[in-house]
C-alpha cells in the first residue's frame, strides 16, 4: 500500500495508525487500506497532462450496452 501510494506521489497511510486499527480495532484496519488504496485509484484514473480525458461515467446507475451473441 506504501509502495503504491509513494509510485503515484501521495502521502502514504500511516504505518502506526494502521498498526493501532490491526491490533485493537481489526475490522478498521482493511477499511484503513482501502481508503488509501481509492485515492491512488482516483488519481490513477485522471488523464495526463495532454491526454484526453475518459468519457464520464453515466450518474444515472444505467448498465452499459449487453455484447451480441457469439451464435
Amino acid at each position: 500500500m506504501q509502495g503504491a501510494a509513494a509510485l503515484a506521489g501521495r502521502e502514504p497511510v500511516n504505518g502506526w495508525i494502521a498498526l493501532v486499527l490491526y491490533l485493537f480495532i481489526g475490522i478498521a484496519f482493511p477499511a484503513y487500506l482501502q481508503v488509501g488504496l481509492n485515492g491512488v485509484w482516483e488519481q490513477e484514473l485522471a488523464a495526463a497532462p495532454g491526454q484526453k480525458a475518459p468519457p464520464p461515467r453515466p450518474d444515472d446507475g444505467s448498465m452499459p450496452p449487453k455484447l451480441a451473441d457469439a451464435s
